[in-house]
């Protein structure tokens, strides 16, 4: 069977070369359109920072003076909230890593 010219195949790219236009108009590069992996992740950590901080800083005193909407309280609310986020997002993996190397065996 014989091929076209267009149909041919063309040498692959070296790295440093930028990729080949692609012949079919209607391919959408799977990134475009959409935001990128690690702002999802910040945006959905800010998220619950806030939520688990509102949440802590609004049903609770401070441990300090005793008054609530204490600055010195929603501080440490925020930290805290933020702890939490951490380990709502990372926390499995964080555990695992620190488990395994607690765990492991030292070969000398």
């Amino acid at each position: 069977m014989a091929h076209s010219a267009s149909e041919a195949k063309r040498p692959a790219p070296s790295r440093g070369d930028p990729p080949a236009p692609n012949p079919d108009p209607g391919h959408v590069h799977p990134t475009h359109g959409r935001p990128a992996r690690g702002l999802i992740y910040v945006l959905k950590a800010l998220g619950l920072w806030a939520g688990f901080s509102a949440v802590l800083s609004g049903m609770s005193v401070c441990p300090f003076c005793g008054q609530q909407a204490c600055p010195t309280g929603i501080g440490i609310y925020a930290l805290l909230g933020a702890l939490l986020s951490f380990f709502m997002l990372r926390g499995r993996t964080w555990a695992r890593r620190l488990w395994l190397r607690l765990t492991a065996r030292h070969d000398s």
